[in-house]
């Protein structure tokens, strides 16, 4: 067949659309809000990367929401957001202020949303419910083995358990953006918002835990050479495992704390996986899956945060024991070693009922 100017323009257009299209998305994840007995907001967040296309035209996010006995519903979507996340400085252009920026990269965040009642399906026995979206596909920027694969993130509520479960939210902007060869703690931020009316504390608690990053609900994705879900990036001593920090790759099952020492250039995907249990008994569970891009930093020394009470910023000093009802109280310290530097210091509020306090001193 013999392509005259005009259609071959339509294909080079169609495909540059399609390519656009295909690497956008830098991660997402899920969760919902209950809003009354049976009846939750559900919240896809999605990431995008400012080199590619919108949000829409890219895609209108729709959730679906199944039940292995009761079927499946399909609900249409809300669109705010658009907040330019990417972590630089305040009078830095990124990728989503600027297409010529010198910066290569911006990540904007959007939030879909949508109400569904689950009374019917309750009184029908239909307990354990999945909820998920999909699109293709992940950001072509990716080195490790997923680039261009569709993404597929879920979230499942036991509604027998609790007719209002609230999940487990995440209250910061995911890593990202993070420098080569400099050790990396880094924190979920997550809190859970159901309150056990006997106690006035917390009726939850939280278990980390990998994730496998998924096309759909059957399909892992694939990796190249020696990385795998629980290995996603090049550390400090990969691919082995078990290594102390600053070797090796950490998750706290119980804090969420991520640590450990990029040590290549590249793009890669982790999936981190949150169970909530009540009285023994899991309930729910959200995960967030997330693109992380390592790049070689400028020439400077980084601002240095303590542990607890200016411990020295290891492992070990990041935790502490409480009893429930008491009060505890601890001081952050920083310095910077560059004196022209200005050092800023902030929380992501994942201590409910907590307040923060900065001195400059």
């Amino acid at each position: 067949m013999r392509l005259t100017p005009k259609l071959l323009l339509f294909f080079i257009t169609l495909l540059a659309f399609n390519s656009a299209k295909a690497s956008h998305v830098m991660g997402s994840d899920i969760n919902w809000t209950c809003i009354g007995q049976d009846t939750f907001r559900m919240v896809v967040t999605l990431y995008r990367d400012c080199n590619g296309c919108d949000v829409p035209p890219c895609e209108v996010p729709s959730i679906h929401v199944t039940s292995s006995s009761c079927g499946s519903k399909t609900l249409s979507t809300s669109k705010s957001g658009g907040d330019d996340i990417t972590p630089v400085c305040d009078n830095q252009c990124t990728r989503c202020t600027n297409s010529g920026c010198s910066f290569q990269y911006g990540i904007m965040v959007y939030y879909f949303s949508a109400v569904v009642v689950l009374t019917d399906w309750r009184k029908k026995g239909c307990c354990d419910i999945t909820m998920y979206y999909t699109t293709s596909a992940r950001n072509g920027a990716i080195t490790t083995g997923a680039a261009n694969q569709n993404i597929y993130v879920e979230a499942k509520l036991n509604i027998c358990q609790d007719p209002c479960d609230n999940a487990p939210t995440f209250t910061g902007s995911p890593l990202a953006i993070i420098c080569l060869g400099r050790d990396f703690i880094y924190n979920q931020g997550v809190q859970d918002r159901d309150i056990d009316p006997k106690t006035g504390g917390l009726a939850d608690s939280l278990v980390y835990s990998w994730a496998v990053p998924m096309q759909s609900g059957s399909s892992p994705t694939t990796w190249s050479g020696s990385y795998a879900y629980n290995k996603p990036i090049s550390y400090l001593g990969f691919p082995k495992t078990g290594l102390k920090f600053p070797r090796g790759i950490h998750l706290d099952s119980v804090t969420g704390d991520l640590m450990f020492r990029p040590m290549k250039v590249e793009q890669t995907i982790m999936a981190i996986k949150i169970e909530e249990y009540r009285n023994g008994k899991l309930i729910g569970i959200t995960r967030r899956d997330i693109q992380v891009v390592v790049i070689k930093c400028p020439d400077n020394n980084p601002p240095v945060i303590s542990g607890m009470n200016c411990k020295q910023p290891k492992p070990e000093n990041f935790k502490t024991d409480a009893c429930a009802g008491e009060k505890l109280c601890f001081t952050i310290c920083t310095s910077d070693k560059d004196k022209d530097d200005t050092v800023t210091i902030g929380w992501n509020g994942g201590i409910p009922g907590a307040t923060f306090t900065v001195v400059n001193k």
